[in-house]
């Protein structure tokens, strides 16, 4: 962890994780934690080493802000877990935006992978971006989201792919609503394109460009 925060009321903002030349990594990597507290600007950089697990720019325990961290993965780097830009699965985000995930050069990333994700009722995942460089290895990836909201919206996320993909791509996914996003891929894609994708709300002006073939549902 770049920062760690137990109390409460803690923010862990503006730190950074750099994992390189070789090194190999076994445990969970997180930019920042907050228990309750905000966790953003947080950075985690892998280049040209392994990750055998997950990895979070920022995360927070607690209904609070986890806004513009960022994860990039460049040089011959390997992680076989998920990256996800902010928030996470097992936590709360209130409001988790601008976060990014950034996949360089021939990195290899076998997981899923997440611009953010937010539990919290109500709140948001807005903004967030996912690109992936044309010479990254993601043949084992098996869903790309932008951004993901349980109990509210998201928004305007963003995902660029220069190669090709074999699983699914969403560019949000909210439960009131999901509009405004946008997927860009310069290759194939073996699974389901979804620009946009909700329960309730709205679902509109997303948009979708695939260059090549998709195998499912577009």
């Amino acid at each position: 962890m770049g920062g760690r925060v137990y109390d409460d009321n803690g923010s862990v903002n503006d730190n950074n994780v750099i994992i390189k030349d070789g090194a190999t990594v076994t445990s969970l990597v997180l930019g920042g934690y907050a228990t309750s507290g905000e966790a953003s600007r947080n950075t985690v950089i892998v280049d040209s080493a392994a990750v055998n697990s997950s990895i979070l720019g920022g995360q927070s325990g607690a209904a609070a802000k986890v806004n513009e961290n960022t994860v990039i993965i460049r040089g011959d780097s390997k992680v076989e877990g998920n990256i996800t830009g902010g928030g996470h699965a097992d936590h709360f985000s209130k409001e988790a935006h601008n976060n990014k995930v950034s996949i360089e050069d021939n990195a290899t990333i076998i997981g899923v992978i997440k611009g953010v994700e937010s539990k919290a009722d109500g709140y948001t995942a807005n903004g967030n971006q996912i690109n992936i460089g044309k010479d990254a290895n993601i043949s084992q990836v098996s869903e790309i989201i932008g951004g993901t909201s349980a109990q509210g919206t998201a928004n305007k996320n963003n995902i660029i792919i220069g190669g090709s993909i074999t699983g699914n791509v969403t560019g949000g996914e909210g439960k009131i609503g999901s509009e405004n996003n946008n997927i860009k891929v310069a290759g194939n894609v073996g699974g389901t394109v979804i620009g946009g994708k909700t329960n309730s709300g709205s679902a509109s002006n997303n948009i979708i460009s695939v260059a090549g073939d998709t195998q499912g549902i577009l």
